[in-house]
């Protein structure tokens, strides 16, 4: 049975209303729900990329490998998706770990970010991450087409936001 995290991850990526296909990895992946999220709207294959490894879910469907998102050992342009949930705000300069998305996706490829949309620093979230400010970074790093969202409103809104590499 599907855990109440991983319906919940497959409701925001459908928020999207992308269509979701190809290579997709997740960094950051934690216990691999967004990685079992993603396998069941149609990305094949899934790599989940996290410095520990341990959390991952063992049964998800995807592939979890240990590694650091500003140095993926991926080759250049083979991702036809990406991902980050919550993992930007743990950076006091994300922008290195969006131009190492950028690296990896092909052309036509899409980054999605999801991050708490909170203004004051908490220990969960030690450098918070306005919509604004992860729309102009992903800008900055050559992303286009930016737009975002809003999700999980009732219970701790977080902003969605999908760039694309044209």
């Amino acid at each position: 049975m599907t855990s109440l995290y991983v319906k919940k991850a497959i409701a925001f990526l459908q928020e999207t209303q992308l269509s979701i296909s190809g290579l997709w990895i997740d960094c950051g992946c934690g216990r691999g729900h967004y990685v079992e999220a993603l396998s069941y709207l149609g990305a094949d294959p899934v790599i989940g990329i996290d410095i520990r490894i341990s959390l991952f879910n063992r049964a998800s469907p995807g592939l979890c490998i240990c590694g650091d998102c500003r140095n993926l050992p991926l080759k250049d342009a083979t991702g036809s998706g990406f991902l980050y949930v919550n993992v930007l705000h743990y950076s006091i300069n994300p922008l290195p770990l969006l131009e190492e998305a950028w690296r990896v996706l092909q052309s036509g490829g899409v980054l999605i970010i999801i991050e708490y949309d909170q203004h004051v620093p908490t220990a969960w979230n030690p450098y918070p991450l306005s919509r604004h400010s992860l729309e102009t970074l992903l800008i900055k790093s050559g992303f286009s087409s930016v737009r975002s969202l809003r999700v999980d409103r009732k219970y701790r809104p977080k902003n969605l936001i999908i760039g694309g590499k044209e």
